[in-house]
């Protein structure tokens, strides 16, 4: 299922949740009307717990910077809001291989994403605001041991590299001026 890019039509939970549902793609870059964070949350904590076969996960927006400022209290999330959702014990897809995350303003941590989905085997993040610098929460490292394709910037795609246990073997590289630099020598070394 995915949701017309453009679309202004609100999305209603009891329409989209299917045990036969496989990929659910949420893209709200070009929409006249994005959901507020409030909406958000409550249409993911509604259906992903029922969503128990989807192995395709996409969430594609253009959040305003001031909406991302009042969806944090300090360095935590707001109840009710994106991030929230994202450090929730509910967001847990069981058959999630494919994940892609995109907006113009990074406000969700992955680390409890990351540890949830340990099989994810795609990751696609591309947030425009950090594209000179790598994703705190993937600065820190770990492990997605069934990684094989990542896109991303090129600072996060070096970052991923470096300090990341993965098997990745396709890369895409995206983003502006930081795409320009070429790749670090031990990153390139990495790929061989």
């Amino acid at each position: 299922m995915s949701v017309t890019k453009g679309s202004s039509a609100v999305i209603h939970s009891r329409s989209i949740v299917s045990n036969n549902l496989v990929s659910l793609a949420l893209d709200f870059t070009g929409a006249a009307y994005q959901p507020d964070e409030n909406h958000l949350f409550n249409l993911l904590q509604t259906i992903l717990p029922k969503l128990l076969n989807v192995s395709s996960f996409a969430l594609s927006m253009n959040t305003p910077p001031n909406t991302v400022k009042s969806s944090l209290r300090g360095n935590s999330a707001a109840p009710g809001t994106l991030a929230f959702a994202f450090e929730s014990r509910w967001m847990v897809m069981p058959a999630l291989r494919s994940c892609t995350l995109q907006d113009s303003c990074l406000h969700v941590s992955f680390t409890n994403l990351f540890a949830r989905h340990p099989f994810l085997s795609t990751l696609h993040l591309h947030f425009a605001n950090f594209d000179l610098f790598p994703i705190p929460d993937l600065v820190t490292g770990g492990s997605l041991p069934f990684l094989r394709e990542f896109t991303g910037s090129l600072a996060n795609v070096n970052t991923m590299l470096e300090h990341w246990q993965t098997r990745v073997s396709v890369i895409t590289v995206i983003g502006g001026r930081s795409s320009e630099h070429e790749f670090h020598r031990s990153s390139a070394q990495k790929l061989r």
